[in-house]
């Protein structure tokens, strides 16, 4: 199993590193032409996601579901200082490994692209930071913080998704709970 974690790993960076190159047409600065090129806004987007996680020395590796809450998403592709793509948002996992055990992960945090004028709705490579927790049934609560690369397979103004892969750091039973995790999310805008 580790080394499908680390393929995985790997995988997400490559995918990263390959979409980060330069935008293939830079957004005008007035009045685009172009609908991707429009600045939004959303708040409080809904969120499906499927989600693993791998734990050094825990029981693992853990796989499951959970719902994520985007506080607020924003796209601006445009030469203005700053990433094109972002998101402030909260979630919530259950994962179920083997022999009945289970952990559920909680999160808050944000992610912003790495690039300032994508001019592209598919295939924008993002990192990310979350502070939050688990529960392992076995091993009780920990503290967690996070961080992640990610791409957006799709970013559009009324649906996006996007698969993360990175790692959790917990802030006690280190060796134990230390490991990877990977997660895949689609959000959708009600109004």
């Amino acid at each position: 199993m580790r080394c499908f974690a680390r393929w995985l790993t790997s995988a997400a960076t490559g995918a990263t590193v390959f979409a980060a190159g330069a935008a293939w047409a830079a957004c005008p600065n007035k009045d685009p032409a172009d609908a991707v090129c429009e600045p939004f806004v959303a708040f409080f987007m809904p969120s499906a996601a499927g989600a693993a996680y791998f734990p050094h020395d825990a029981g693992g590796p853990y796989f499951g579901g959970g719902v994520e809450l985007a506080l607020v998403s924003w796209s601006n592709n445009s030469d203005a200082f700053g990433p094109s793509q972002g998101s402030l948002r909260a979630s919530f996992a259950y994962l179920a490994g083997p022999s009945g055990r289970s952990v559920a992960l909680y999160r808050f945090g944000g992610l912003v692209s790495f690039e300032g004028n994508a001019s592209r709705r598919f295939l924008i490579p993002y990192f990310s930071g979350s502070i939050g927790g688990l529960y392992d049934s076995v091993l009780q609560s920990a503290g967690t913080g996070d961080a992640s690369l990610g791409l957006f397979f799709i970013h559009t103004r009324r649906f996006v998704l996007d698969g993360e892969g990175g790692c959790v750091f917990p802030f006690v039973n280190v060796t134990a709970l230390i490991g990877p995790r990977a997660q895949l999310t689609a959000s959708f805008a009600l109004w």
